[in-house]
């Protein structure tokens, strides 16, 4: 996770990044479906101590080099959403080995999509606080952006 929507849905930031052409595309944001297939599995992760699937998920680019972000809905009325940027083919793992389409970088995922909300006039606060989940390979700072 590396950012967090304040006063807002998964459903409204959907709509909202589906109107958004991406600044490092230059494609508009779109649902996970290509040719009718998804192009991208569910993923879940702990909220309030219980597994919860992610609310919506985006995407802009083609498959081989597209960014992609993942919301969940927070109790609070907050959004926390991981964004990366992935390749078709790339190397990570530990130890390290050849991958079918998986993220290459968190951090340029998360600065495209405050890009893109700066671009119509949201507050960004970059690495606004500790998220506790710094990864070396590929590299995730641990910090989350704020946007509102």
């Amino acid at each position: 996770m590396n950012v967090l929507f304040v006063s807002e849905t998964s459903a409204s930031l959907g709509q909202t990044l589906r109107q958004i052409v991406n600044v490092d595309t230059g494609q508009n944001w779109a649902s996970i479906m290509y040719w009718a297939l998804p192009t991208a599995v569910n993923q879940w992760t702990d909220i309030s101590s219980s597994c919860k699937m992610q609310d919506d998920q985006c995407i802009t680019g083609p498959l081989y080099d597209r960014f992609h972000i993942r919301m969940w809905d927070l109790p609070d009325g907050n959004v926390i959403a991981g964004a990366h940027h992935e390749n078709l083919v790339t190397l990570g793992g530990n130890p390290p080995r050849l991958r079918i389409h998986r993220p290459d970088a968190f951090e340029s995922g998360k600065d495209s999509i405050c890009d893109d909300f700066r671009a119509i006039g949201k507050n960004i606060t970059q690495n606004a606080f500790w998220m506790n989940n710094y990864n070396r390979v590929p590299y995730c700072s641990g910090k989350a952006a704020l946007i509102s």
